[in-house]
């Protein structure tokens, strides 16, 4: 937060990765390690987006030998 030229207080967001979805608070970056475990990533960045985890991650593979697509969980909640 800071004071802005007028004086009102504006909200500048959160300084850590930390978001709370259905309830539950997530730090973004534990996941974004956990993603950089497997050998067939190379760089992983999570988001929230309309109530959902959104996982983009780079391969070091190359277009001729795709990473296998992960398998979807589905949510119970």
């Amino acid at each position: 937060m800071r004071y802005g030229e007028d004086g009102e207080i504006e909200y500048l967001g959160r300084i850590d990765y930390q978001v709370k979805l259905r309830g539950f608070r997530l730090e973004l970056g534990e996941i974004e390690t956990i993603l950089l475990t497997h050998p067939q990533i190379k760089e992983a960045v999570v988001i929230v987006k309309e109530q959902s985890l959104i996982a983009y991650i780079v391969s070091p593979q190359t277009p001729d030998h795709p990473v296998p697509r992960p398998p979807k969980y589905p949510y119970r909640g």
